[in-house]
């Protein structure tokens, strides 16, 4: 496909970025990006990096969510942010603490590590969501993959869709509600409580009402 001149414009920064090759953590990716400068600031920035993305590109939509994260927390000076997606990108709210509004159908690990703030998913989301989450919440208007909220430590997630497997993995903090199926829970969550359908759910199966 031919790639017109704003276009590569747009996405010559993260094609430098991404040529470095690949990391051992996505915490170190995510880090490397300040070194490129990405220049997208305004929200319709950032939707056209999407839409290039979608269009041009068949990199991993792993690599793209950490650029698109980096480049709504560090360089987008708004607190607030409305996106529109139609490929599963992944990584989505990578350390974040602001409030972000996805329309749209998302990859994994959405929200890794995220620190505050809001993400809202119109539409399903993939595996390990909220993993390694501190604060902040999560809510998710679809389906959710498995090991929601692996290792969580805080933060709320909220599933009106169905959901997984392994629900709860290694967390140690935080709340989990799903208010329709699930596969099961994990017996390895530490702490913090999982609710389905306005029933505390106890590591050994059981239901009390909160």
């Amino acid at each position: 496909m031919t790639i017109d001149k704003e276009s590569q414009k747009r996405l010559f920064t993260f094609e430098k970025w991404h040529r470095k090759g690949e990391w051992s953590a996505f915490r170190e990716s995510y880090e490397t990006v300040k070194d490129y400068k990405p220049f997208q600031k305004t929200q319709d920035e950032i939707q056209e990096l999407i839409q290039d993305f979608e269009l041009n590109y068949d990199f991993p939509p792993h690599y793209s969510g950490v650029f698109i994260s980096y480049c709504v927390n560090e360089v987008y000076p708004e607190k607030e942010i409305e996106i529109e997606i139609g490929m599963p990108f992944s990584f989505l709210g990578l350390n974040t603490k602001k409030k972000w509004k996805i329309i749209g159908d998302t990859g994994d690990i959405i929200g890794y590590e995220m620190y505050g703030g809001k993400i809202e998913v119109i539409g399903n989301v993939g595996n390990r969501l909220g993993e390694n989450m501190k604060d902040g919440k999560i809510v998710v208007r679809g389906c959710a993959g498995d090991w929601i909220g692996e290792d969580m430590s805080g933060g709320t997630i909220t599933i009106e869709g169905n959901a997984g497997q392994g629900v709860g993995y290694g967390m140690t903090g935080g709340k989990i509600f799903l208010n329709r199926h699930y596969d099961s829970l994990t017996n390895c969550h530490k702490s913090g409580e999982i609710y389905h359908r306005g029933l505390l759910t106890l590591k050994d199966g059981k239901k009390i009402e909160y």
